[in-house]
C-alpha cells in the first residue's frame, strides 16, 4: 500500500478555502507588485521572504516555549507543572510516528504562511529577477509575473 502523507492527501480532496485563496492572492498580489520593480528591490523582498516566520516555526518555537515554562514552573512551583512538556513531548512524538498534527485552524487567520508557500513566492522572485535559467527572453514584465504566477502554481503543486 502506499505510503501517502495525511497533508497530500487534505490537500488534494478538499476545495482551497477562503483562507488559503487569500494567502494565494497576496502571493500573486506581490509578484505583480515586484514584476516592475529594480532586482535589487527583489532581491530585498526575498531577504523579507526568508526571514518571515512560516506556520511550522512558529508552532515549533511555541511549544518550546511553553515546554520550557512547563519545565521551570515544575521545578520551582510545583511538579504538577511538568505535565505541560509531557504533553508537548506527546504530540511531537505523535506528529514523527503517525503524522498526527492538532488542528491549527486559526495560525494561518493570523498572517501566517506555511514554508512550502513561503518558498513558492520565493522562487517566483527569483523567476522574475532572472536567476533561472528557463526566464523567458522577452521584455514584457506582466507576461513574466503572470509566467511566474504559473511557475508557482506548478512549484505548489508538484511538492
Amino acid at each position: 500500500m502506499a505510503d501517502l502523507a495525511p497533508d497530500r492527501i487534505i490537500l488534494a480532496t478538499t476545495p482551497a478555502t477562503a483562507l488559503e485563496q487569500s494567502l494565494n492572492r497576496r502571493t500573486e498580489h506581490n509578484i505583480h507588485v515586484y514584476s516592475v520593480q529594480s532586482g535589487q528591490d527583489i532581491s530585498f523582498h526575498i531577504g523579507e521572504l526568508q526571514r518571515e516566520w512560516s506556520l511550522e516555526r512558529s508552532v515549533e518555537a511555541g511549544a518550546a516555549g511553553l515546554a520550557m515554562l512547563g519545565l521551570i514552573l515544575g521545578a520551582f512551583a510545583s511538579p504538577a507543572f511538568l505535565i505541560i512538556p509531557i504533553i508537548i513531548v506527546g504530540f511531537a512524538l505523535a506528529h514523527s510516528v503517525w503524522r498526527y498534527r492538532p488542528d491549527f485552524t486559526r495560525l494561518p487567520k493570523q498572517g501566517l504562511r506555511t514554508q512550502r508557500e513561503i518558498d513558492a513566492e520565493i522562487f517566483a522572485m527569483r523567476f522574475m529577477r532572472g536567476e533561472l535559467s528557463y526566464l523567458p527572453s522577452s521584455t514584457d514584465r506582466a507576461l513574466i509575473a503572470d509566467r511566474a504566477i504559473a511557475a508557482t502554481s506548478a512549484y505548489t503543486a508538484h511538492e
